[in-house]
């Protein structure tokens, strides 16, 4: 019985779920590409970018994508040192994973859609 509904839900939604991941949604990505930004003025040490910032969007890859931060906080629990690695897993994420980027109206935040593989397990 499982094995017929997972064959239907694959059928009926595979089409729409490709036509979702091969759409890009243009403010969300923008906001994803102007957090990599602040994270890499803050490396780069090319200008003045606030704790404030630098921790925001920290919070913000992680909360969309899912990697943590190397940055350490400091005795306030605000994070603004973060590393090259992260900078790199979170533009290495934005590649592989940009189609699946969307903005909610209703929660004001950029959110990702599930992945076919998510949908079918």
């Amino acid at each position: 019985m499982f094995a017929i509904f997972k064959n239907c839900v694959i059928v009926f939604f595979l089409p729409l779920t490709m036509v979702l991941n091969t759409y890009l949604d243009n403010r969300a990505c923008d906001i994803y590409n102007q957090n990599l930004k602040i994270i890499k003025e803050r490396l780069d040490d090319k200008s003045f970018v606030s704790v404030a910032k630098i921790s925001s969007a920290i919070d913000f890859f992680e909360g969309v994508t899912g990697i943590q931060s190397h940055s350490d906080g400091d005795f306030a629990g605000s994070r603004y040192s973060p590393t090259k690695e992260d900078y790199a897993n979170w533009k290495k994420w934005f590649k592989k994973n940009k189609n699946r980027l969307y903005w909610d109206n209703h929660e004001q935040r950029v959110k990702v859609r599930p992945s076919l593989v998510s949908v079918l397990n």
